[in-house]
C-alpha cells in the first residue's frame, strides 16, 4: 500500500470550521495496510465550496464511489464509507477501489451544479485514473451529467443520463440489486429463524421512500410481500393489511411535506421516528438517516433488517441486534448492486444488460456469503468482509 496522501485545495479565503475540522482529524487514526491511499479537501471561497475526497484502496481498479451532497459530511464519515466501498468492490469481483467524496453544504439551500462543477475542476487530476464517481444522498443524473462534462471524460462517472450513455440511478437500480440481496438471503435464512417461510408471505417497513426506497418496494411488491409502512422525511405510514403501492408510489420523491405520504389514504399516519414500532417481519432502511441506536434497538420488532448504505448502524448497535436474534443484512452486501451496475455503464452495457448482470451477480455474491456464513456460524457482515479482503490480499501479494 502507498504511502496516504493528504493534500489541500484552497481559494484566497479558507472556510475555517471545515478546514480546521480536517486538519485536527488525525488521517494517522484511519491509516492501516488497506488505506487510505489520498485524502484530498478542497476549498472554493467563491461560493463557499467545501469538499472532500477519500480514496481508500486502488489495488482492484480506480477508486469507485459516490459524491454526496450533505451538511452532515465529515471526514471521519466519509473515510468510512470509502473504506465500505473498498469492501463492496472486491465483494462484487468488480475492477473498481472503493473511494467516496462529500460536499459540506445542504443541498437544498445550494445551486448543486454550480458546487459540482467546482468540486469537479478541483479534483480533475485523479478522474479517472484513480477515482470514478457515481451518484450519491444529495446528487443524481444531473449533477453527474455536469461533473463528466467538466472532466471531459465519459470515463469520469456512472450513473450519467441516458443520453450520455448512462444507467441513472433514477432508473432504481440501488433498490433493485437490494432488492435482490433481501430476496437471496431471506429464502436462505428464514429456514433457520422464525421469518414467514416465504418472502412472499413477509410484512415489509422501509424508512426512506425516494429512488431506492420506492425501487425496494417495487421489488418486494412483485414478490408478494405486503408493505405494512413506509417513511419519508416527514412521516410514516401504516396499514397492518398492507399498502397499495400503486397509490403509495405517486408520493415516492415528495419535494414537500404537502406533498408527501401523509396525503396516502386509508392509512395510519405516524411520526417518522414511530416506524421502528411497526410490526414486521423485514425493516428496510434506506433514507440516509438511520433511526437505530443503542437506545432504540430495542423497541424494533422486526428480526431481520437491511442497514443503511450511507448511515451504517454502529458496533454496538449491531451487537445488541444480535442479542435480540435480529439478522442484520449489512451494506457492504447490500450496495453490491450498485458496484455491478457501474461496472455495466462504465464498459458500455445497455439498461436491460446491466439489470441482467445485476440480478444473477448479486445472487451469485449472496448465496456465497450466505453459505460461508452457515458454515462458519459468524455474522453476515465479517464473513463478508473476509472475503473481500481475501480477494484483495491476493492481487496486493502479486505487485
Amino acid at each position: 500500500m502507498g504511502k496516504t496522501r493528504v493534500t489541500s485545495s484552497n481559494n484566497a479565503t479558507s472556510s475555517e470550521n471545515f478546514i480546521n475540522t480536517l486538519e485536527n482529524t488525525n488521517i494517522a487514526t484511519f491509516l492501516d495496510k488497506w488505506g487510505p491511499e489520498e485524502v484530498l479537501q478542497v476549498y472554493d471561497s467563491e461560493i463557499n465550496m467545501q469538499g472532500i475526497l477519500v480514496i481508500d484502496n486502488t489495488t482492484l481498479g480506480p477508486g469507485n464511489g459516490g459524491i454526496q451532497i450533505s451538511p452532515m459530511v465529515t471526514p471521519q464519515k466519509i473515510f468510512q464509507l470509502a473504506r465500505t466501498r473498498t469492501w463492496t468492490c472486491a465483494l462484487a469481483n468488480a475492477p473498481f477501489g472503493g473511494a467516496k467524496a462529500g460536499i459540506k453544504a445542504d443541498p437544498s439551500r445550494i445551486d448543486k451544479i454550480q458546487y459540482i462543477k467546482s468540486f469537479a475542476n478541483k479534483i480533475s487530476h485523479t478522474v479517472p485514473y484513480r477515482y470514478i464517481a457515481t451518484a450519491e444522498i444529495g446528487t443524481g443524473q444531473q449533477e453527474i451529467a455536469e461533473f463528466v462534462n467538466c472532466i471531459g471524460d465519459r470515463y469520469g462517472a456512472t450513473g450519467k443520463p441516458e443520453n450520455m450513455g448512462g444507467i441513472p440511478c433514477e432508473l432504481g437500480t440501488v433498490g433493485f440489486g437490494i432488492g435482490v440481496a433481501i430476496d437471496v438471503t431471506f429464502n436462505i435464512l428464514s429456514a433457520l429463524t422464525n421469518l414467514p417461510e416465504t418472502l412472499s408471505d413477509a410484512r415489509i417497513a422501509i424508512h426512506g421512500f425516494e429512488n431506492t426506497g420506492s425501487a425496494i418496494a417495487k421489488y418486494l411488491d412483485k414478490e408478494g410481500s405486503k408493505i405494512v409502512a413506509i417513511s419519508d422525511p416527514w412521516n410514516t405510514i401504516y396499514n397492518p393489511n398492507g399498502i397499495d403501492l400503486e397509490n403509495a408510489l405517486k408520493y415516492s420523491n415528495a419535494p414537500t411535506e404537502k406533498r408527501s405520504l401523509k396525503k396516502y389514504k386509508p392509512t395510519t399516519v405516524l411520526p417518522v421516528e414511530d416506524i421502528i414500532n411497526v410490526d414486521c417481519d423485514i425493516f428496510v432502511s434506506v433514507s440516509g438517516k438511520n433511526l437505530l441506536t443503542g437506545k432504540t434497538a430495542s423497541i424494533l420488532k422486526a428480526k431481520y433488517f437491511v442497514e443503511e448504505i450511507n448511515d451504517p448502524i454502529t458496533p454496538v448497535t449491531d451487537q445488541l441486534l444480535s442479542k435480540k436474534g435480529v439478522i442484520v443484512i449489512p451494506n457492504i452486501l447490500t450496495d453490491i448492486g450498485s458496484v455491478i451496475c457501474s461496472n455495466a455503464e462504465y464498459n458500455r452495457a445497455g439498461i436491460e444488460t446491466a439489470f441482467t448482470c445485476m440480478e444473477s451477480k448479486v445472487k451469485e455474491v449472496a448465496e456465497l456469503v450466505m453459505q460461508r456464513t452457515l458454515e462458519t456460524n459468524i455474522s453476515i457482515r465479517s464473513v463478508a468482509q473476509e472475503i473481500a479482503q481475501e480477494r484483495i490480499l491476493n492481487v496486493m501479494e502479486k505487485i
